[in-house]
């Protein structure tokens, strides 16, 4: 005799949709420790150019966190003692700048841009 009424598709599905889930779960795990969802190796980048100038950035901020932006100039690029940083101003309507480590002699409105 069966005293528990089982219905063997419904059991089923129920495991195959906890198998889903916990596959999520591990992805959304192992994407916050790469960095994916804040701080971590793969949320950091550099970028250099061919003039050897080094920008390092954070690849994924979040909203109203800080972050920054390291620029490493080479002395062979130094002119008069100065360097001109520019930012286009579509991305600076995006964001709120503030108080840099090397403050900058003088900020210039170029068209679109603002170095």
């Amino acid at each position: 005799m069966n005293d528990v009424n089982e219905d063997i598709g419904l059991q089923d599905s129920i495991w195959t949709m906890e198998r889903w889930g916990w596959c999520l779960l591990g992805i959304f795990l192992i994407a916050g420790l790469l960095g994916l969802l804040g701080n971590g190796p793969l949320s950091k980048s550099t970028i250099v150019d061919f003039g050897g100038v080094v920008l390092k950035y954070d690849r994924l901020t979040r909203l109203n966190n800080p972050t920054s932006f390291t620029f490493i100039v080479p002395a062979s690029l130094v002119i008069q003692k100065s360097v001109i940083i520019g930012f286009n101003t579509g991305y600076l309507k995006y964001v709120q700048l503030e108080p840099m480590n090397v403050s900058p002699k003088t900020s210039l409105l170029k068209g679109e841009d603002v170095e």
